[in-house]
């Protein structure tokens, strides 16, 4: 074990990207994190916790104890938000490789070295996590036949640690970007965004504003009570396993707001706890009658599935 995490920091120092970041910005970022996560860890209560709020306590309690320079390799991390070598991520960038625009896709999976990810094996310039959003990222242009971007607005429900907004960066995106999470992960994808030298909450950006505008949000009021994503010409609801892991009650405040969305990519396991997934999904494309919706499986992950839901031209014009 200690070879291999000695040959993975040798080789993220020879391949991976240098980051560009402004010192201060990340130090101020790291520093609210630490003081958020003490507060979590002075009120946590271990015999009345969810199981969310157990896991935040769980990341508070390592935020603490040790670098945040290696936020990638912690396990509640890599357990939740960052995929390595599975399989699949071998057939999703076959499925890269195998693009047209393959050329462009490979500056996108090419890692940052923030956070310590790990090395993809089969292609060591960048991580596992960094292909899968890529492949996502990817999927959704092809199925939503949009070029991520020409996108004015984009909505992400449940960030992680912040890489799917760097690669729609990557990508080409300079619009706004909101990002919906816990406010513990909303400080890490700060701290994580910031060091990337990207653009958060208003805070110029050391790419010289040729960058998203990425807001962190912790509210659903935020959302809900905000029409203003209807305004945009092109905007995007996106959610990668994050909107299928939360409870139905609160899933329901947010269908009225998805509806003002001119595109929606969702991806979803079958079922999660008790709930089934596939009933939920069927049953919200049959009340989303503004637009057109699909859901199929994703090609490389089995139960797994992918919601796509584009407005309707009609409607598009009743608005205007």
């Amino acid at each position: 074990m200690i070879f291999k995490n000695a040959l993975h920091t040798i080789l993220r120092k020879f391949l991976f990207d240098k980051p560009r970041f402004d010192e201060n910005k990340t130090f101020f970022a790291e520093q609210r994190l630490i003081e958020h996560s003490k507060k979590i860890s002075e009120t946590a209560n271990d015999f009345s916790l969810t199981t969310w709020e157990s896991f935040i306590t769980q990341i508070s309690e390592r935020v603490l104890s040790e670098p945040i320079e290696n936020l990638l390799t912690w396990p509640e991390i890599k357990g939740s938000m960052f995929v390595s070598n599975a399989k699949y991520v071998r057939k999703e960038l076959k499925s890269l490789r195998s693009k047209d625009n393959w050329n462009s896709l490979k500056s996108v999976c090419a890692e940052i070295d923030v956070g310590s990810p790990r090395v993809f094996g089969f292609y060591p310039r960048a991580s596992g996590n960094l292909i899968h959003h890529a492949y996502l990222a990817s999927l959704l242009e092809d199925l939503l036949s949009i070029k991520i971007k020409g996108l004015d607005f984009v909505f992400e429900f449940g960030g992680g640690y912040g890489n799917m907004a760097k690669v729609f960066h990557k990508m080409g995106f300079l619009g706004t970007y909101h990002i919906f999470d816990f406010e513990i992960f909303s400080l890490i994808q700060t701290w994580y965004l910031t060091k990337c030298g990207l653009n958060i909450n208003g805070a110029d950006s050391i790419n010289d504003n040729k960058a998203p505008n990425i807001q962190c949000l912790n509210s659903p009021n935020e959302v809900i009570n905000n029409p203003s994503n209807s305004d945009w010409p092109e905007s995007l609801f996106i959610g990668t396993w994050s909107f299928s892991e939360t409870p139905i009650n609160y899933r329901k405040l947010f269908e009225g707001p998805i509806s003002n969305f001119h595109y929606v990519f969702i991806t979803f396991q079958n079922n999660i706890e008790d709930i089934d997934n596939v009933e939920y999904f069927n049953t919200l494309s049959k009340s989303l009658t503004t637009h057109t919706v699909n859901i199929e499986p994703l090609p490389y992950q089995k139960n797994n599935f992918v919601f796509t839901a584009r407005k309707k031209i009609d409607t598009l014009a009743n608005a205007k």
